[in-house]
């Protein structure tokens, strides 16, 4: 081959820098999108504070202070797992206090983090019957939840939630957004 070929020879474009910076823009951009709506669910009726702050001021009411944390967990009432399971549309919004262990974490971007939680404590000490809860840490200090930790939710019901199982099936269990989460 001469040295003319050898220089008009172009590189394949998997060699080219720009192609791999290109893939790697659209795997985030994918896991971004995807992260937001695996967030939300059709089946779910979520209600957020900003809802509330602006029919404050569309009827000219004064938006009260944001709660803090001990007000809100004296708010949260105990539910038994049967009830919640049997009806779960009707618990929507209302707010939960639940104890169990984490059989699964999974994290999520932004501080966001899912888990399985098994709320009643069995005959012979095991855990059963899941809920599905969405937490976001808002302290970067604040410890990180593993698998096996027995852990206190304080939230919002929001009815049921489907995902996937590691089987292949489909799950669908009651649903909790957490807003705040103590390890034991």
């Amino acid at each position: 081959m001469s040295e003319v070929e050898k220089t008009n020879k172009k590189k394949p474009v998997t060699e080219q820098w720009w192609f791999w910076v290109s893939i790697l823009i659209s795997i985030c951009i994918i896991c971004i999108i995807f992260d937001s709506f695996s967030d939300s669910d059709t089946n779910n009726t979520v209600s957020t504070s900003t809802n509330i702050k602006q029919e404050n001021t569309q009827t000219k009411e004064p938006v009260k202070p944001e709660e803090t944390k001990e007000e809100y967990i004296s708010k949260c009432e105990t539910y038994k797992y049967k009830d919640i399971a049997r009806n779960p549309n009707s618990y929507i919004g209302k707010r939960i206090k639940l104890s169990g262990q984490v059989i699964q974490v999974q994290e999520k971007f932004f501080n966001k983090i899912a888990l399985i939680v098994n709320v009643t404590k069995g005959e012979y000490g095991f855990w059963e019957d899941a809920i599905y809860v969405n937490y976001k840490h808002t302290d970067d200090n604040e410890s990180k939840i593993s698998e096996r930790d027995i852990i206190t939710i304080y939230g919002e019901c929001n009815g049921q939630k489907s995902y996937i199982s590691q089987l292949g099936l489909q799950v669908t269990i009651p649903y909790v957004e957490a807003k705040y989460i103590n390890i034991q």
